[in-house]
Parts: C-alpha cells; sequence; structure tokens
C-alpha cells in the first residue's frame, strides 16, 4: 500500500529479522526502521536500501551492546533518536513511562558514539529531520506525526518522537490523508 500511494513506512522488528529483512528486500520501501534492536550486518541492509534507524532509551543500557555498535558503523545523517512511549525509558529513568522529555539521555549517548557534543548531534538530527524526513513525511504519514512534531519541536528544539496518539486532522489539513485514501478502519476498530 505505500508503494502504491508513495508514502513512507514506519517498521517496527523484534525477533524477526530475517523476515523483516527479506520483506524490505522484496518491498524497498522507504521510510524509517524504529526502536532499531537489529545488529550491525542488518543494519547494514537497512541502510543499503535508503532508509533510517531510529533509537529509544535502550541506547542508553549497559547491556545494549548491538546498539552501539550500530550507531557507531552508522553515518549520522542516517540515526534517529525515539521514545516507543510508553516504554524504553533511558538511563537513569529507567523503568517510568517514557515520554520526548527523556529524550536528551538517548541524544547525549549518541552524540558520545558518534564523538559529538549534544548540541552538535542535537543539531544534526534538527537538520536531517527538516531537510531530509520532513519532505518524506509530509506526502503521506498520519495526523499523529504531525501532533507529536509540535509538541516536540517545543519540548526539545525539534527533534523528533511520537507516542501512538491518534488524532483526527480536518479534510485539507497539510498532513490529513488525501481524501482518496482508505481508511483503514474497515472492521469496526476505528479509534475513538
Amino acid at each position: 500500500l505505500a508503494k502504491e500511494l508513495d508514502i513512507p513506512v514506519i517498521i517496527h522488528t523484534r525477533e524477526a529479522v530475517n523476515d523483516t529483512l527479506a520483506l524490505l528486500k522484496k518491498y524497498q520501501p522507504r521510510g524509517i526502521v524504529h526502536c532499531f534492536s537489529g545488529s550491525v550486518e542488518m543494519a547494514k541492509e537497512v541502510l543499503k536500501l535508503g532508509m533510517y534507524i531510529g533509537f529509544t532509551g535502550v541506547l542508553t543500557f549497559k547491556n545494549a551492546r548491538k546498539a552501539v555498535e550500530v550507531v557507531q558503523y552508522a553515518p549520522a545523517d542516517r540515526l534517529l533518536i525515539e521514545t516507543d512511549c510508553p516504554y524504553m525509558a533511558p538511563e537513569p529513568l529507567r523503568g517510568r513511562r517514557c515520554d520526548s522529555t527523556m529524550l536528551q539521555y538517548t541524544l547525549a549517548r549518541m552524540a558520545e558514539l558518534k564523538g559529538l557534543t549534544p548540541e552538535e548531534m542535537a543539531a544534526a538530527l534538527k537538520q536531517l529531520f527538516s531537510r531530509q524526513l520532513f519532505p518524506l513525511i509530509s506526502k503521506g504519514l498520519s495526523g499523529a506525526v504531525y501532533t507529536q512534531l509540535s509538541d516536540v519541536e517545543e519540548e526539545v528544539n525539534g527533534l523528533v518522537t511520537y507516542d501512538r496518539r491518534i488524532v483526527k486532522l480536518p479534510v485539507g489539513h497539510p498532513f490529513a490523508a488525501p481524501s482518496s485514501f482508505a481508511a483503514p478502519y474497515s472492521h469496526g476498530n476505528k479509534p475513538e
């Protein structure tokens, strides 16, 4: 559907590396593999496809060997930070409900691994979002992205995150799905 509508995807994969890579190679979507938990080998394949990789507070955990290796390997202009709210709160807040106010810890760890200051990493992420991802996202992702984008800009200087809220945007809003888009709520599971 994403290929047909020429919109990006956000992939969350867990314990399904081979299946995920097979599907990504088959369909070659544009978008983000968020809450990344794969190895450097998986990251190489994802990056070859031109996709972006998002990291949560897991990056700050003491046992986050794979995440650390991927961040060290991947180019900074293909990395994102995120909350995966309400899960994956970073150290020193591990175990709490995660939200975008906690991104500073993930940002600081990513900056450290890339040999940058947190301010330099934040500037790189903001530039990545505004120049590369925003045009991609504005082509068709849901109102949830828009809502959280505006929240995040106020909270953490433009770094992107989302927390699975669903909002209804008025017809004609720049981030609303095209009117020809078929709603995915055909089986009575429409959000409130």
